[in-house]
């Protein structure tokens, strides 16, 4: 078998009244709302959708083309929408489906749309009292959803059903490991059959799990992974020959680690291969030819987007796409486009190409980083009286008035000032570490390359609100806090865990946090 690289060239994308190096393009909105991963679609063009603080609450704000001015779609009324999932249909539409929260629950609803506009807004069959978290795969002939859906008494689990081009088919229980399940993936097998992919805790640590339907019903779980540390955030899609591809993110005491495996013909999957060796975020499936998946690299102050290949049995070293301003990367691929966004509001067009080197010959996609991103900074001694504030968007400062998002210093000046009187000292620095949407699989990464680069003798640590709303088991969230604390310890400090603020079902409805 020969072998083949992936490498990227930039499409140029003209877009009136922007100019962007390597192609890449701003959302003409500017809203930046941290915590939610954005949605691609690549159909007759490409598409980005992202959820946006409005005076209404968070709406789904979507641009088709991306680079167009961002509409906002869901339906009318109240409440909040959660983080959306788009995908192109055979027929040239593109369906958006997202969650409207509201006092007791949620509801899906989907939208269709195209270049020349949007249909309305409709809600989605009720499969629960509450149903939320959608993902969307499309085949040849099929469309199917999954979801996380709620009982009356509590419990959850996951559902999944047909969509025809307009409506769902009667939603399928899966059956369910665990109490809890985390964030769903599907995609479509060979067979034109749904396989989704999720985390859950098997009564020791989160595991990833697999169930495909069959003859008009679903299997029993099965493990892709068994181990005694968390595994999180699964992706599935179809790779070469329509085999399924699988990636998740895997624990180590210094941040996670992107891993992978791909379908056998028999439909079985192998030992998983770790794709890199620095701390990721959550990965994308992108598959193709290339059986690539794309993520997020954490380094000591940004965010770096990588891509790996698979060389027959084996996975390439990753390509080092370029500098990206948030974790929250969302990567689609059709035919030989690639598109990436992050943060919704930030993205860039390229194309993956076949190549018969053995090695990424080289890439060149570049996306524009936030500016409220963590900025780089000189490392400083250990000494007494160093404090780092380490935590997402309420450590960063991140506040909404009226719609409006805007950056403040957040606590750590407050604070500063507190302790500085205390200690009848004139002043006090807290170097604000905080990173809007940041979940603890994220933080834990970045926190071990800061204590290694710049560390400080006081380490204030607060996050795991983003977990809750992302449906991460609070043993992942335990494991994560508990590592952060051993790191900062190992690199000479003493860490502080703070007790996080309060957070509803739905993460952030009828502005209760």
């Amino acid at each position: 078998m020969s072998k083949f690289g992936c490498h990227l060239l930039v499409l140029a994308l003209i877009v009136p009244g922007l100019s962007r190096s390597a192609a890449a393009q701003r959302a003409q909105d500017g809203t930046v709302v941290p915590g939610l991963r954005p949605a691609t679609a690549i159909g007759d063009v490409p598409a980005v959708a992202h959820t946006a603080e409005t005076a209404a609450g968070r709406r789904v704000m979507v641009s088709l083309p991306a680079g167009s001015a961002a509409l906002q779609a869901g339906p009318s009324g109240r409440g909040d929408d959660g983080a959306p999932t788009m995908a192109a249909l055979p027929g040239g539409d593109v369906l958006l489906v997202a969650a409207r929260w509201r006092a007791g629950g949620a509801r899906l609803w989907a939208q269709l749309g195209d270049a020349d506009g949007w249909s309305r807004a409709r809600d989605l069959r009720r499969s629960g009292v509450s149903d939320h978290h959608p993902a969307v795969a499309v085949g040849r002939r099929t469309t199917w959803m999954v979801w996380v859906s709620e009982d009356g008494a509590g419990a959850s689990f996951l559902v999944a059903a047909e969509w025809d081009g307009r409506r769902l088919s009667v939603p399928e229980r899966l059956p369910m490991i665990g109490d809890a399940p985390g964030l769903p993936a599907i995609a479509v097998d060979a067979r034109e059959q749904p396989a989704v992919v999720w985390s859950a805790f098997d009564g020791t640590d989160t595991e990833v799990w697999i169930s495909r339907r069959t003859d008009g019903s679903w299997s029993a779980p099965t493990p892709l992974t068994d181990n005694d540390v968390p595994d999180e955030f699964p992706d599935i899609g179809r790779g070469r020959a329509a085999s399924l591809i699988v990636s998740w993110s895997g624990f180590s005491p210094t941040g996670y680690r992107p891993f992978a495996t791909r379908e056998l013909p028999n439909g079985t999957f192998p030992a998983a291969a770790q794709l890199d060796t620095e701390a990721a975020g959550a990965a994308s499936v992108l598959g193709g030819p290339s059986n690539a998946i794309a993520w997020t690299a954490i380094l000591p102050t940004t965010f770096e987007m990588r891509i790996a290949a698979q060389n027959g049995r084996d996975w390439q070293k990753p390509a080092h796409v370029g500098e990206v301003g948030s974790s929250s990367l969302r990567v689609e691929l059709r035919d030989d486009t690639l598109l990436a966004a992050t943060g919704g509001t930030e993205y860039a067009v390229g194309r993956l190409l076949r190549s018969a080197a053995a090695l990424h010959p080289g890439v060149s996609l570049a996306l524009p980083s936030i500016p409220e991103r963590l900025a780089p900074r000189a490392a400083e001694p250990t000494i007494p009286g160093t404090y780092r504030a380490f935590g997402d968007s309420i450590t960063q400062g991140t506040v909404q008035n009226n719609g409006v998002i805007s950056i403040t210093p957040g606590y750590p000046e407050p604070l500063a000032n507190y302790i500085a009187s205390f200690l009848q000292r004139a002043s006090i620095t807290i170097v604000n570490s905080g990173v809007g949407g940041e979940k603890t699989a994220e933080g834990l990464g970045r926190l071990a390359r800061l204590n290694a680069t710049s560390p400080k003798q006081y380490t204030l640590i607060m996050e795991g609100a983003n977990d809750a709303s992302g449906l991460v088991h609070e043993t992942t969230v335990a494991s994560n806090l508990r590592a952060m604390v051993r790191n900062t310890i190992a690199a000479g400090g003493i860490a502080v865990l703070s007790t996080v603020t309060p957070r509803t079902s739905g993460g952030f409805t009828g502005g209760a946090n």
